[in-house]
């Protein structure tokens, strides 16, 4: 998984489920990008499993990244997190992500998304006819920080 964006763009509660959730149990391993720029060459390598994104750095040239990691990677579940409003929604889908995430989320929330790229075919022009999946809210986790990374609650846009 590469999550992009730096460590202090996400919130406490958000680098906590990475770290105790994805990194400690799942055992995922988690790859951090500065720039989401980065992104389609990591995605071309072919080892990643989902790519995560803010929505609060969704502009045009994201937008159009993020259609680039979708051709060039199209069974990736591309995750764009929103933290505050539901802001960026348009951008992530117009932008081919697989699932939107209003953040705060519980962990059951954040591993569907993740999984949302599988059996996702091979088009980014399917944009638009994302069921909204709804989730409940998790208890607050205080969490272990492994390889500078932690989370929190929320719901779920997401395309099959």
């Amino acid at each position: 998984m590469a999550v992009a964006g730096y460590e202090h763009e996400w919130p406490v509660d958000f680098e906590a489920l990475l770290a105790r959730e994805l990194i400690g149990r799942d055992r995922a391993r988690v790859v951090r990008l500065a720039e989401i720029e980065e992104a389609p060459a990591l995605l071309r390598q072919g080892e990643v499993t989902a790519l995560v994104v803010n929505a609060d750095r969704l502009g045009l040239k994201e937008t159009l990244l993020l259609r680039e990691c979708r051709r060039v990677a199209p069974r990736t579940a591309v995750v764009v997190v929103a933290i505050t409003a539901a802001r960026g929604i348009k951008d992530a889908l117009e932008g081919g992500a697989t699932a939107f995430v209003s953040w705060p989320a519980s962990a059951a929330v954040v591993r569907q998304a993740l999984r949302s790229g599988q059996g996702v075919g091979g088009s980014s022009d399917q944009v638009g006819s994302a069921p909204y999946l709804k989730a409940g809210r998790a208890p607050s986790l205080a969490a272990p920080e492994i390889s500078s990374l932690r989370p929190k609650r929320g719901g779920v846009h997401g395309r099959r």
